[in-house]
């Protein structure tokens, strides 16, 4: 099932601010005993259908204390509830009758709105209507919870010059064509970062034939005849930062190969993981290749499915496997 995430730094908590309408703050910690006393019946009220509208998040004091002190946070457990980013109440004691009260006139605020979405603003976007097939129950797509910051995209380029951003071909609410294209040969590599250990289910890329415009990078010709989609993908998890092009090269070190037809394209195309190597799950590292070697291969978009984790349960990384 979903699980509530952790705010991993203040331009993570911005970020969530910013992005979700209707929000609740718990600020907690691992030291605090009435906390994890309160955690299941939280994390009850987080799966009620009622309030899908209101995105729940947790704040360690301990690791992000610039929010509390924002925010006046002076005992724990506390709840702050935002609207628009502005303070709509606050609970701090009696929670057990206090917060559902408080959660039950922040969703009738929701539900009156018109502009309120599901919690990740992904159950109601295009591309989720796209990929809904490929999204088992109890599942979700875990874009929203990668950290941007340290994420690492190697010989990419955005397709059009609109984006300017390589990694929006991650996100799920780019307001731009997102596509990229590998720059000096057909490879290229991402090593994604995750906000909190989660479990990997597929990886969905979007594969096409784009068509050239005046504010392509690309021109016909190009696109036409010096680029391609997807061949090959290799996923590793858990390797601490970002491989060479030289330790992708061989086979027996990845946890996961995947080869594409092309006759998948275009559209979405699964890579299914293995679940155990993919179960606790902090950083990604995608190598994909096309199959001419002197080619753009072209990427619309990537998506991770899967299961949120609980930082709180996080560990070390595994730099052996």
């Amino acid at each position: 099932m979903p699980e509530i995430r952790y705010i991993k730094d203040t331009a993570d908590w911005t970020r969530t601010a910013q992005k979700n309408k209707y929000l609740v703050a718990n600020f907690t910690a691992s030291w605090c005993g009435p906390c994890h006393q309160i955690r299941p019946f939280v994390d009850e009220l987080y799966l009620r259908p009622e309030y899908t509208t209101i995105e729940f998040v947790r704040i360690d004091t301990d690791i992000v204390p610039d929010v509390c002190t924002k925010y006046g946070i002076l005992s724990i457990p506390a709840f702050v509830l935002l609207e628009q980013n502005t303070e709509f109440a606050r609970v701090t004691n009696n929670i057990n009758r206090e917060l559902p009260d408080a959660l039950n006139r922040l969703a009738a605020k929701a539900k009156d709105d018109a502009s309120a979405k599901p919690r990740g603003l992904v159950a109601q976007s295009g591309v989720y209507e796209e990929v809904k097939q490929f999204i088992p129950s109890g599942f979700e797509i875990l874009n929203d919870t990668i950290h941007f910051g340290d994420t690492v995209l190697l010989n990419y380029m955005p397709l059009f010059r609109e984006n300017t951003d390589v990694k929006n071909v991650l996100r799920t609410d780019a307001e731009v064509p997102s596509a990229i294209y590998s720059d000096a040969d057909s490879q290229g590599l991402f090593f994604i970062q995750l906000n909190n250990i989660s479990k990997v289910h597929s990886i969905l890329l979007q594969l096409g034939r784009p068509v050239a415009t005046e504010l392509s990078e690309l021109g016909d010709n190009e696109l036409q005849n010096e680029s391609q989609p997807p061949s090959l993908v290799k996923v590793w998890a858990n390797k601490p930062s970002i491989l060479s092009f030289d330790e992708t090269a061989s086979d027996s070190g990845a946890q996961n190969i995947t080869r594409i037809d092309a006759a998948e394209v275009p559209g979405w195309f699964e890579i299914k993981l293995k679940y155990v190597r993919f179960q606790s799950v902090q950083t990604l590292n995608i190598f994909i290749d096309g199959a001419d070697e002197d080619s753009h291969t072209i990427v619309e978009k990537i998506l991770l499915v899967g299961i949120s984790g609980d930082q709180a349960k996080a560990q070390l990384i595994n730099t052996d496997e």
